[in-house]
């Protein structure tokens, strides 16, 4: 243990707030992942929500347009890009929902 070049009352006391500081250290981790599975459980919450509102008022306007006389929906056109439904799972699922 001669060999050090660093003094041994340096390393203890490195030592020691290296031993004290893990409590502090965890408990601030601890404290960001509650706080990021806050936000995540809000803002899933709050997706799911906008999500239905979408689609009721999409179907309500679907509805009406049948009422008008459903000219519009052949079924031979595509739909606009921002109409287009993407399967769950598919590529093109991520990059619409970013």
């Amino acid at each position: 243990m001669n060999d050090l070049k660093t003094p041994v009352a340096r390393l203890l006391r490195l030592a020691r707030s290296a031993r004290d500081g893990w409590k502090d250290k965890a408990l601030e981790r601890q404290q960001r992942l509650r706080a990021a599975q806050v936000r995540i459980r809000d803002l899933e919450h709050s997706r799911s929500y906008w999500k239905t509102r979408a689609l009721a008022a999409e179907g309500g306007a679907s509805a009406r347009a049948a009422a008008d006389g459903g000219d519009g929906e052949d079924g031979d056109e595509e739909p606009p890009p921002w109409r287009r439904r993407c399967r769950r799972g598919s590529p093109t699922t991520a990059i619409a929902w970013r």
